[in-house]
């Protein structure tokens, strides 16, 4: 078990989607709330002091984040021109910390992991800061763990939703935190019905 050095917290919104906003491109997620409140978590700042260090920036909204460098040498004249609005996008906003503001699940794993930061709009090109964590060996074995990439690189991060210890997860990704209150969401979510995708911070469709 790590220590809590600090702690941090994110608003969640579990969006549901009904017969009467499917047709209406989203426009009534937002009335169709499934449940929303808060997760807030402990950081490991002495197992995991980069990576913990990293993510309560961008918890707080305070985190510097360059522009990715796109490459347009080998795209065609469509490829280029989508490409060109988003880094125009990520350019003009370059200056704004990068926060986790109308982010979005990426995948919920049932009983194994639900990851979060999937950023959108003018933070998608950001580029995430890489960490020497790669050594913490903290286990992941149970539930409400946070966890992301060894290495860092990555805006993502997950919560553990299950209680068995996954020999994946500890080969490739770095435990930095825990939930300490919230968990009732994290349980919403991992029963969240999926298809294929999880859009608006945790919508599920059935």
């Amino acid at each position: 078990v790590g220590e809590v050095t600090s702690k941090v917290y994110m608003d969640v919104l579990i969006q549901g989607v009904n017969s009467a906003s499917k047709n209406t491109r989203g426009s009534n997620l937002d009335k169709q709330a499934a449940g929303a409140g808060r997760i807030v978590v402990g950081l490991y700042g002495k197992e995991a002091p980069e990576t913990a260090a990293m993510f309560e920036q961008l918890f707080a909204g305070t985190l510097p984040a360059k522009c990715q460098e796109v490459d347009f040498s080998a795209a065609t004249a469509r490829e280029e021109l989508q490409k060109k609005q988003p880094v125009k996008q990520c350019k003009a906003a370059e200056k704004k910390p990068v926060n986790l503001e109308d982010s979005s699940v990426f995948s919920i794993e049932k009983d194994s992991i639900i990851s979060f930061g999937r950023l959108k709009g003018k933070f998608m090109l950001r580029e995430a800061p890489s960490n020497g964590d790669e050594g913490a060996r903290l286990s992941h074995d149970r539930k409400g763990l946070l966890s992301t990439r060894r290495g860092g690189g990555t805006f993502v991060f997950g919560i553990t939703a299950g209680d068995k210890d996954s020999e994946e997860l500890d080969a490739n990704s770095v435990v930095f935190g825990e939930v300490l209150e919230g968990m009732d969401l994290v349980d919403k979510l991992n029963n969240t019905p999926v298809k294929a995708y999880v859009a608006g911070l945790g919508e599920g469709s059935k």
